[in-house]
């Protein structure tokens, strides 16, 4: 059976599809990963995308989770909600990155909803969390609307020019806000490979999520394309703290050599609990956890 520990192996590439079950070896091992994906109907992306992707961390080192939060502001829950949220993080020194959206779209799965209202305390209050070294900021796309009832996308069928643009306008609104951004993340984690060369210059990561595979193939948890990180974040890992925590004791991850560990939580998702599996989660990933600038 491939070592999942080891990230030269196909199995290392990918710590959230192993820890989620899908077996790489053994008896239960019926069909290969890719058959799994085009039977769900994923499609790959580029031969020169995976051309391009190799493991980016030795198998000797400490492990790494890098934590994502999506949904900042959010277009139906009051952002006090968030800076509770926040401050279970705070409470243990946990670094992690905030997924902020520009220009909200008020009910981003319909085509044609209009602009959420600006508060600009939402965009005062984020930037001074940023100014004392609390969070890193990824743009969350530009309004996280959809382009189609049809399938979740703000980018597909966008062409280069304008994704460019409006990437660029919404880029510069956090800069201008100062939430210093560091990182992409495409709302509903839809973003064509295509359209990747359109990214600010100043985007130092490209975060994907599970939807992700119906664009790119299978990457490393942490990978390299372009001279721009690439970080994919997949169940277990990708849901609630409280899933995430029962995988991580369940596979014993924390105590694995050269893994990287991408965890994405939605801070809206933890709110029924009042947040008190985020505080177990923080708990246990503190002192593996690590910043995206230097990810």
């Amino acid at each position: 059976m491939l070592d999942p520990t080891e990230r030269s192996s196909p199995a290392g590439w990918l710590v959230g599809l192993g820890a989620a079950g899908l077996w790489f070896g053994g008896g239960r091992a019926r069909r290969s990963v890719a058959s799994l994906l085009q039977a769900a109907g994923w499609q790959f992306g580029p031969a020169s995308v995976r051309a391009s992707v190799g493991a980016a961390r030795p198998a000797e080192s400490d492990p790494l989770v890098l934590l994502r939060v999506d949904d900042y502001p959010h277009w139906k829950f009051d952002t006090a909600y968030f800076w509770e949220f926040h401050e279970r993080l705070q409470r243990v020194g946990l670094p992690y990155l905030i997924a902020a959206t520009p220009f909200l779209a008020s009910e981003p799965l319909a085509p044609n909803s209009r602009p959420r209202p600006p508060r600009p305390e939402e965009w005062r209050q984020l930037g001074a969390s940023v100014e004392r070294g609390e969070l890193e900021v990824a743009m969350q796309g530009i309004t996280h609307r959809t382009r189609s009832g049809y399938a979740a996308s703000e980018f597909d069928g966008l062409n280069a020019a304008a994704a460019r643009e409006g990437l660029r306008e919404a880029w510069e609104f956090l800069e201008r806000a100062g939430c210093q951004p560091v990182a992409f993340v495409p709302p509903f984690n839809r973003f064509p490979p295509a359209l990747w060369e359109s990214l600010p210059a100043a985007c130092r990561v490209l975060c994907l999520g599970p939807e992700s595979l119906r664009d790119v193939p299978l990457l490393p948890s942490l990978s390299e394309c372009a001279g721009r990180r690439v970080v994919l974040s997949l169940p277990p890992f990708y849901g609630h703290a409280r899933d995430i925590v029962r995988a991580l004791e369940r596979g014993r991850w924390l105590e694995r050599r050269g893994v990287v560990i991408p965890i994405t939580l939605h801070w809206t998702w933890e709110i029924e609990d009042r947040f008190q599996a985020v505080e177990r989660l923080a708990a246990m990933v503190r002192n593996a956890a690590g910043p995206w600038r230097t990810a």
